[in-house]
This record gives structure tokens, sequence and C-alpha cells, in this order.
């Protein structure tokens, strides 16, 4: 009857044992959201294929790809083709897209959503510094087929980077309020420009091939490390988040309309000096 007992007490023990680290591997996994592990998965992917694409890039040992697509650039004589690329990659400019984030920031303030507003700004400001100094640290030339050469250096692509930042950071606040299985679609969608800008780079021989695909890169790491600090911001709030109030809706709606009002002001004053901008060589 004693050893009876005992193993008894030992069996309950164990079940007491097992029920609390499945309690505490719940409580983990709650802590740890979906969006964050998410983003950290984001994170080691894009910042290795940065490293590595940045080393190949500083070793030229993908010379042959920038080639090829230069003279992909150069072989576009479709007039309507290339205003289209200048006029997307106009609203890659650091005027306009620093237009874009503080107008964002705005908005989500103006709405009370103060934790997306600090990611927006964050992210914004980030980029801008870090483009800046990996331009200076690489120090790697652009191509040299533009009538007017650019001042700034080519790596990485500026245009890019802020741009998948922006369009980036916008659809993970927009796919956050949709269910998981439909939030590709947001994100594919709130993405696009950012790839346009970031082709137009290429078509317009403003950009190596290279260039692209180290600011897509880094967008994305910065995206991440933004969502990852976001999400570590808000685990304590409910899964569901409130739905947005009419006044709230109308507000983004309004600073939506703000932002196209802008993007065809900014074509207008600017898209005659970029045709002069990007006048390929003869």
């Amino acid at each position: 009857a004693t050893d009876a007992s005992a193993r008894a007490l030992l069996h309950g023990a164990q079940a007491i044992i097992r029920y609390n680290k499945a309690t505490l591997l719940g409580e983990i996994l709650q802590l740890l959201r979906y969006e964050v592990i998410a983003s950290l998965v984001l994170l080691s992917v894009s910042a290795s294929l940065f490293v590595l694409w940045s080393i190949a890039t500083s070793m030229q040992a993908v010379s042959e790809w920038d080639q090829l697509w230069l003279e992909f650039a150069l072989s576009i004589e479709f007039k309507a083709l290339h205003t289209f690329f200048v006029a997307t990659t106009l609203l890659g400019d650091e005027s306009f897209l620093t237009f874009s984030f503080v107008l964002c920031t705005i908005a989500l303030l103006c709405t009370r959503q103060w934790r997306p507003a600090i990611a927006i700004a964050a992210s914004g400001l980030a980029t801008s510094v870090i483009t800046h100094t990996l331009k200076e640290w690489f120090y790697l030339p652009r191509p040299d087929a533009l009538a007017h050469a650019i001042d700034s250096m080519a790596y990485p692509s500026g245009h890019t980077s802020g741009a998948v930042v922006l369009f980036g950071m916008v659809a993970t606040l927009c796919a956050e309020r949709v269910a998981p299985i439909h939030r590709w679609k947001i994100y594919l969608s709130i993405i696009m420009p950012a790839l346009l800008i970031g082709f137009s780079r290429i078509a317009l021989a403003a950009h190596w091939f290279s260039d692209v695909v180290g600011g897509f890169l880094l967008g994305l790491v910065i995206c991440s490390v933004a969502r990852l600090v976001y999400g570590t911001m808000t685990r304590s709030m409910p899964k569901n988040l409130p739905v947005l109030e009419t006044n709230q809706r109308l507000l983004l709606m309004m600073a939506l309309v703000i932002w196209l009002i802008g993007a065809l002001t900014y074509l207008t004053i600017t898209l005659d000096s970029g045709f002069t901008r990007y006048a390929q060589l003869n």
C-alpha cells in the first residue's frame, strides 16, 4: 500500500510538472506573438542576405549581372515607357519620401495611434541615416550612362531602401487589422510601388542592379527591426485590435488623399527636371 501511494504521488507530481511546463510554454508563445516571430525570421534572412550580397558586390562578383541590366536599360527606346520610369523614380526621391513619412506620422498621431506613429517616424529616420552611411562606407560608383552625373554614391540604392521601408511599414500596419490568411494580399498590393521604384532605378541607368538588390534587402532589414520593436511594444495589447472610429477612418482617408495630391503636385513640379536629370548619354 505504501509503494502504491508513493507511485501515485510520483505520477501526480510528474503530471503537475508537465502541466506547468505546458502552461509556461503557452505563456511564452502568447508573449512572442506570430508577428514577432515572423519579424525575427525576416530579420535573420534579410540581414544574412544583405551581408552576403554586400560582400559579393564589393568584390565585383555580380558585375556581369550589372552589365546585363545596364545594357537592357540603354536599349529602352519607347518614350512613354521612359516617361513612366522617370515619374515612378521621382516618387522615390528623398524629399518626397520625407514628406510621405512625415504625413504618415502626423496622420497616426491625429488618430491617437502612438506606437505606430513612433515606428513609422523612427524607421524613416533610421533608413536615411543608415543608407547615407553605407553609401560612404562602400563608396561604389554609379553607372556612367547619364548625361548629368548624380552626386551621391551607388550602393545601396536610397530610393529603393526608402520606398521598401515606407510601403512595407504601411503594409504592416494595415495587415495587422486583417485575418492572417489574407495578409499576403495587403503586403503584395502595397509593396508593389516600392518594387516599381526600385526597378525604375535600373531602367533609367541611375543604379546598378546590385545597388537595387542591396537597397531592397536593407529596407527589409530595417522593416523587420522596426516591426520587431513595434511588436514588442504592443505585446501586452489585445490580439484583436479595436475597430477604428469613424473620425479616425476619415482622418486616415484624408491623409491618403493629401498624399495622392502631394504626389501629383510633386510630379508636376519635378517631371521636366527629371527628364533632364535622367537623360542618357548619346
